[in-house]
């Protein structure tokens, strides 16, 4: 590769630099300190970018909705061959598609019908990864949040305090259960 190009510019993660930071990355997406990472990756010969942190992933998605190529062969799984629908970045497409009026253009690289399908589940995955990580899908929460109806944010938040108020665990040969404060301990 070092001798076919002098600089090669990778697709950035959508992220902007002003996430970066060197603290605590290591549960995080190395998005985050791509800053970093990519120029590890040079030569004296190769330089690596990234490229495209200032456009959000709607407006590189926009960028290349298009393409009559793009349309036949894209593959964005992390997970598999083909485009399994249900990772984080088929979900995170087939969202945008679907926001752009792109998706049946799609329908050879995506199951268009099991999306259509099961939007609701997307868009409950979307709140929960809104909620999780504001920043990197406020673009495309931007987008459905007048879809994202009440009940999906309760359904949220009640599964969300009841995983904090209720707690099961084992300790010295007892199984204890915790639920508003109120333990109850039997022996195993």
């Amino acid at each position: 590769m070092q001798k076919l190009w002098k600089a090669y510019f990778y697709g950035s993660s959508g992220r902007d630099f002003s996430a970066f930071n060197l603290k605590n990355n290591s549960t995080k997406s190395s998005a985050l300190y791509e800053l970093l990472s990519l120029p590890c990756f040079s030569t004296n010969n190769l330089r690596i970018y990234s490229e495209g942190a200032t456009r959000t992933r709607i407006e590189k998605t926009k960028e290349i909705a298009d393409n009559p190529i793009v349309q036949k062969y894209l593959h964005v799984c992390c997970t598999n061959g083909n485009n399994c629908n249900w990772c984080l970045k088929c979900k995170r497409t087939i969202l945008t598609l679907d926001a752009l009026g792109k998706l049946d253009d799609f329908k050879n690289v995506f199951n268009i019908e099991y999306y259509k399908k099961n939007k609701l589940e997307y868009l409950k995955w979307l709140y929960r990864e809104h909620i999780s990580d504001g920043k990197m899908y406020d673009p495309i929460y931007e987008h459905y949040k007048k879809e994202i109806i009440i009940f999906i944010k309760l359904e949220y938040w009640a599964n969300y305090y009841f995983k904090h108020l209720f707690k099961a665990y084992k300790s010295n040969g007892h199984k204890i259960y915790e639920f508003f404060g109120i333990r109850i301990s039997i022996r195993i």
